[in-house]
């Protein structure tokens, strides 16, 4: 959904840093998980449509970042995107040389909220 500078809305400005996802990422072991485990990440394995595997490419073309780097960031944003729908909030992209247009971000998923 686009906003335009016609409809009046006052928006407050809070700006995130998306932190490097290589930087000291941990998981959460379980109980059961051996000392060896508890230090080990997690390897996950995805089958990509073709239109899919096609954007991954384009995107590691335009970057030069790697696949796995390519997903970290994905998580990052995802986080980012799950954490302000827990707390009722939007997640938009604003157009810096026109600040009246904005796009908020809206995926086909359902978030617990905890405002």
């Amino acid at each position: 959904m686009r906003y335009d500078s016609s409809t009046p809305r006052k928006f407050g400005v809070r700006r995130t840093t998306i932190p490097d996802p290589l930087d000291g990422a941990k998981m959460t072991p379980d109980a059961t998980n051996t000392d060896a485990e508890k230090n080990k990440g997690r390897r996950v394995t995805v089958d990509l449509t073709p239109a899919a595997a096609a954007e991954v490419d384009r995107l590691k073309s335009i970057t030069g970042l790697t696949t796995a780097d390519i997903f970290r960031h994905s998580m990052s944003l995802f986080r980012i995107y799950v954490n302000a729908k827990e707390h009722e909030e939007e997640l938009r992209i604003v157009n810096p040389g026109n600040t009246g247009v904005q796009t908020r971000i809206e995926l086909p998923i359902s978030v617990a909220t905890h405002a």
